[in-house]
C-alpha cells in the first residue's frame, strides 16, 4: 500500500484516505512515498476527538527507508483493543516539524483469532 506524493506547500494539508485497523492485526503497515528525502524527525500523531491517542516516530513505530524518500508506519492491532469502534485522525509530519502534511482516519475494528 502507498503511493507517491509530490512535494509542495502544505497549507492545505492531503487526505491519504481512511484505513481499518483489526484489534488482533500484528503489524500492520502503511507505506509513504515521496521523490525526496523527509526529515529524521518524522511524526505521526494518531488523535481522537479529545485526546492524543499515539505519536509514532522514527525507531518508535515508523522506519525511513529508500535514502529517506520512503517512511513506513508500523501499527499492533493490541495496541488499539480497548478503542474498538473508534475513528482516529492521523496527522503526519514529514517535512518541517509540527506542520500537518497529510492526514488519514484509522477505524478500529474488533476482531478475534480464530479458536
Amino acid at each position: 500500500m502507498g503511493k507517491a506524493i509530490d512535494r509542495k506547500e502544505f497549507h492545505d494539508p492531503e487526505n491519504f484516505g481512511k484505513f481499518d485497523l483489526g484489534t488482533e492485526q500484528l503489524n500492520k503497515t502503511m507505506t509513504f512515498e515521496f521523490d525526496q528525502a523527509v526529515s529524521e524527525n518524522s511524526k505521526i500523531t494518531l488523535s481522537g476527538e479529545k485526546r492524543i491517542m499515539k505519536e509514532y516516530t522514527v525507531g518508535n513505530g515508523l522506519t525511513l527507508t529508500n535514502g529517506n524518500q520512503t517512511v513506513i508506519l508500523t501499527l499492533q492491532g493490541e495496541d488499539y483493543k480497548h478503542e474498538a469502534g473508534q475513528c482516529f485522525l492521523g496527522s503526519c509530519s514529514f517535512f518541517d516539524s509540527g506542520t500537518v502534511e497529510l492526514t488519514f482516519y484509522l477505524k478500529i475494528v474488533k476482531t478475534y483469532l480464530n479458536q
